[in-house]
């Protein structure tokens, strides 16, 4: 028996035939056909410790993906592997097969395999800022003509960013030539490559265009990294650091993530938690940081203030005292 080969996600086409493989509901070694719906299909991935999200791009096909399928191999009529079954889209009350599945495409399936068997871990490149999706508004306000690329909202001090001379509000256009669509684009971009590789980028500052050589570094773990953007920054009058939701366009998902609560403050003792998303005050809704800080800003010393906090699947209602 010989090994799969794999093939070039380049090589793979909308519309060519493809064949799930996979043991749906138990049923060992079933194979079902289909073709490729659509390519770097953007997948939101939700993390329900933290509240986060991060946007996978996948390979979608109508091949019949079921419970079972997942972990199995997508492969083309030549029996090339392309991806890795990994999640079907349902309405909520089917569990089983709508036509809409998707599969991780399998070169980056085989860069974690790769890193797992070197390294232990995961190693991905890091740039070190905090970006943004450009919305209408935004891109009327800076006379854009385009939405396309991710525009940067905050850099850390002595990342990989800060020491290529990137600066706030510069828009990230292209990586080596690669159109940036969205914000999570760039962070998949900046991800499938290594630490210390260079990139090429291109970005608008200032309604001119540049070009910019930027080494990459290794991302820090999770804490080190909350720590790292906000070790500048004093905790707010609630006890609490947040940050924007790191989330792709037309998310229901909208507020602020708690990233860091104060010891012994009011806010620890109503049992808020770093991941819990803050979506209202009083009655208005929250949509991002500048929301927060002007809501939060209507309130003085010694009043009452009521959130309205999302953690995991549940929501509930928090009332503290300004102190």
């Amino acid at each position: 028996v010989e090994p799969a080969t794999f093939a070039e996600l380049s090589t793979v086409r909308v519309g060519q035939l493809a064949v799930a493989i996979g043991s749906p509901f138990g049923l060992e070694q079933s194979v079902t056909a289909g073709i490729v719906s659509a390519l770097n299909r953007a997948v939101p991935s939700f993390n329900i410790e933290d509240g986060s999200r991060t946007v996978v791009e996948m390979i979608q096909t109508d091949a019949p993906i079921n419970p079972g399928n997942s972990g199995g191999a997508l492969v083309d009529r030549q029996g090339r592997v392309i991806g890795m079954n990994t999640l079907i889209r349902t309405d909520g009350t089917v569990e089983g097969n709508l036509g809409v599945g998707f599969a991780i495409p399998i070169k980056q399936v085989m860069r974690v395999v790769n890193d797992l068997i070197s390294e232990g871990q995961v190693i991905r490149g890091w740039l070190g800022v905090s970006i943004q999706d450009i919305d209408e508004q935004m891109a009327r306000a800076l006379n854009l003509d385009t939405r396309n690329g991710a525009i940067i909202a905050q850099i850390l001090e002595d990342s990989p960013a800060d020491k290529s001379g990137l600066q706030n509000q510069d828009i990230i256009l292209e990586i080596d030539g690669s159109i940036v669509e969205y914000s999570s684009h760039l962070k998949n971009i900046i991800a499938s490559n290594r630490p210390t590789e260079s990139v090429v980028m291109k970005i608008l500052r200032n309604n001119k265009n540049e070009s910019l050589n930027v080494r990459l570094g290794k991302r820090p773990d999770e804490n080190n990294l909350a720590d790292s953007f906000f070790q500048n920054n004093s905790y707010d009058k609630l006890g609490l650091k947040v940050s924007n939701i790191d989330i792709e366009n037309n998310s229901e998902l909208v507020g602020v993530k708690i990233i860091a609560i104060k010891e012994g403050s009011d806010a620890q003792d109503a049992d808020l938690r770093k991941g819990d998303i803050i979506s209202k005050i009083g009655e208005k809704e929250i949509v991002d940081i500048s929301d927060y800080t002007k809501l939060l800003g209507k309130y003085n010393k010694g009043d009452s203030i009521l959130l309205y906090v999302k953690r995991s699947n549940s929501s509930r209602f928090v009332g503290l005292e300004i102190n």
